[in-house]
């Protein structure tokens, strides 16, 4: 395993995260930290496996600078690469939060999605509405509306995984090729995505970004019934 500190700048526990990505051949961890002050680099501070999964944990390490260090709470950026492709989950424990992360599949989890673009049209007014979120027999299903430049655009999913017992969904945008001229305004994209799981009771979450951006975090206590 190698593990790397990829930026140093002021920041605070706003910026905390964690990401993986399951690739064939190794599991790649993308996150930030916080730390006293930018003057931190990120170190490997303990390593385990048991089966499938993985759990590292990494925490910020003063280093040595020239001169005075900017007096800022840090935010630091690192990336870790864990060799193997048998790894199903992957847990990151920051000082204080934990973060386990569980592959749909090895190469491509967000392609297990079936996402529908129901309408398209120019924005009317708001930017989206706020996702609902319906539990299944079979997955989760994320309905919802997301700005986009113009109408001439459908929903696709960017990016998929399963954090603890939180669904992540982030829903972005593709380019539709037409013969006909496109609007000119801002368009609005209407969405239905679903998620096949295995076990759709454990999840006690969802969380749907559009584009990166968190759209809304949706607990299970509002989750929809499916009739």
């Amino acid at each position: 395993m190698t593990i790397e500190t990829t930026a140093q700048d002021c920041g605070g526990p706003a910026d905390e995260a964690v990401t993986v990505s399951f690739g064939a051949d190794s599991r790649e961890v993308t996150g930030t930290i916080p730390a006293p002050t930018p003057c931190y680099t990120i170190t490997l501070e303990s390593w385990d496996t048991s089966g499938a999964a993985v759990t590292i944990g990494v925490g910020p390490e003063a280093e040595t600078v020239d001169g005075e260090c900017v007096q800022c709470v840090g935010a630091i950026d690192y990336q870790a690469t864990i060799a193997g492709g048998e790894y199903d989950q992957v847990r990151v424990e920051h000082p204080d939060t934990a973060y386990a992360v569980t592959a749909f599949d090895h190469d491509a989890p967000a392609e297990q999605v079936q996402v529908e673009t129901a309408e398209t049209a120019c924005l009317g007014g708001a930017d989206g509405t706020d996702p609902t979120v319906t539990r299944t027999d079979g997955g989760i299903q994320v309905a919802g509306t997301r700005q986009s430049p113009t109408p001439c655009y459908i929903a696709v999913v960017d990016a998929l995984w399963l954090a603890d017992a939180t669904l992540v969904i982030d829903i972005g945008l593709g380019a539709t090729v037409t013969d006909e001229v496109c609007k000119e305004c801002l368009g609005e994209v209407h969405y239905t995505a679903n998620v096949p799981l295995p076990d759709p009771g454990t999840v006690e979450a969802v969380r749907v970004e559009h584009g990166g951006e968190v759209a809304a975090t949706v607990e299970d206590s509002d989750f929809d019934t499916a009739p």
